[in-house]
């Protein structure tokens, strides 16, 4: 007899099963949930001042900027500011890049929101090389710039990269739902 044929009544007798099985291990020993704003910020990605400005004429919160000193321009006219991160560059080293990341964090401490580690790292463009990289070396540099960053500065945001939707390019780009 499959689920579905057993009724509403199986259902219910199932949900009483699981609520009565969460009471038993303590539900109270779960963390609760940092209080979250009811509705979400929106935003716009940016790449240049006049982009900034506009997000704002425009009532959005948040920017996505490519360069340090537009996320600052962001935020000192009220937006918050999503700094993209680590497509500037080769990335060739995860100690070096951890460096790199806490540097940049330390000087803009407070000035930028949050910062995007990378941008589609299942694309080669994205790393600078002929081939796309592996998830697990992204997650490495993911790793480290987050560790980074809450070193230099424990309130910072860290996003992780969105992956580019191609169904996979052989070298060029690795597909999306297989990364």
């Amino acid at each position: 007899m499959n689920p579905q044929s057993k009724g509403l009544g199986y259902g219910v007798r199932l949900v009483a099963v699981v609520l009565l099985a969460l009471a038993n291990i303590g539900v109270s020993a779960i963390p609760a949930a940092q209080s979250q704003s009811p509705t979400p910020d929106y935003g716009t990605n940016v790449a240049s001042s006049v982009g900034v400005a506009k997000t704002r004429e425009m009532g959005f919160n948040w920017v996505r900027a490519y360069y340090p000193e537009q996320a600052a321009q962001a935020e000192l006219q009220g937006l918050k500011a999503l700094l993209l991160v680590g497509w500037e560059q080769e990335l060739t080293d995860v100690a070096a890049f951890g460096d790199y990341v806490y540097e940049l964090v330390s000087h803009y401490r407070g000035q930028i929101s949050a910062y995007q580690i990378c941008n589609e790292p299942n694309l080669a463009e994205m790393w600078h090389k002929p081939k796309h990289a592996e998830p697990s070396e992204y997650v490495g540099y993911l790793r480290e710039a987050y560790y980074r960053a809450k070193q230099a500065d424990p309130d910072c945001i860290i996003v992780t990269a969105g992956l580019a939707i191609n169904g996979g390019a052989g070298d060029a780009a690795m597909d999306d739902v297989a990364f």
